[in-house]
């Protein structure tokens, strides 16, 4: 969680603290009830958006994760097919050598 996320809500809840407590006070009505559940109700709604930033973060790690594995493993399969050279056909009975190849087809 970034420091900014922290601060912008704590923002929200004092905001509707201030926003329930001049809207009660203009009808001169002070139920602590119902500015209590105001700031309740905004402080639910930062932490859920709160937890929602956290998990898109964790999210994020594992898509990162995920692609550096999968560059890993292309990498290695490039490296395999480029040690492995004059290999480049797929027969019946696997990977056939280019001499072995050329050879059938001469006879």
């Amino acid at each position: 969680m970034k420091a900014i996320e922290i601060l912008l809500s704590i923002l929200m809840v004092a905001s509707s603290f201030f926003l329930a407590s001049s809207y009660l006070a203009e009808y001169e009505r002070s139920n602590p009830a119902l500015l209590g559940s105001a700031v309740l109700l905004i402080a639910s709604l930062a932490a859920m958006l709160l937890l929602a930033s956290l998990r898109q973060s964790h999210l994020e790690q594992e898509l990162q994760r995920s692609q550096r594995s999968t560059r890993l493993g292309l990498q290695s399969i490039e490296e395999r097919i480029k040690d492995l050279g004059g290999l480049r056909a797929l027969g019946s009975g696997g990977l056939i050598n280019e001499e072995e190849q050329v050879s059938e087809h001469g006879r």
